[in-house]
């Protein structure tokens, strides 16, 4: 007897607004797709909490988080450096910068990042 094609169904994903309480699996996906550049969780959740529209989670129907994105408004040509706090968001601001998307391997190539990045440009 053949033994039927039972092809293992394929997760559905989806961004939704990164939380504070997300920050700890943020930082196993960070240190999994960025391991030379460590950011501490301070940074993660201090974007999170001055630019929550600019910061986003991508999950799986059980909300297993596989890859995030942060982003947030800066002054012209003020990228701010890696692993520091901003303390606030500029009110002069005048350039949208995406600080990173990323996305673990298995869920790569399948058209989340440009589905983000698409989100982000409705982004006030």
């Amino acid at each position: 007897m053949a033994k039927e094609n039972m092809a293992t169904p394929k997760a559905e994903y989806r961004w939704r607004g990164l939380r504070a309480d997300d920050i700890p699996k943020l930082a196993r996906v960070a240190g999994k797709v960025h391991p030379g550049l460590p950011e501490s969780d301070e940074i993660f959740l201090e974007r999170v909490m001055l630019f929550p529209e600019g910061c986003m989670a991508l999950v799986d129907e059980n909300d297993s988080l596989s890859g995030y994105a942060i982003s947030h408004p800066i002054r012209y040509r003020q990228v701010p450096l890696l692993n520091q706090l901003l303390g606030s968001i500029a009110p002069d601001a005048d350039q949208y910068f995406i600080h990173d998307i990323a996305i673990l391997p298995e869920c790569r190539n399948l058209g989340h990042a440009q589905q983000c990045i698409g989100q982000f440009a409705n982004v006030p």
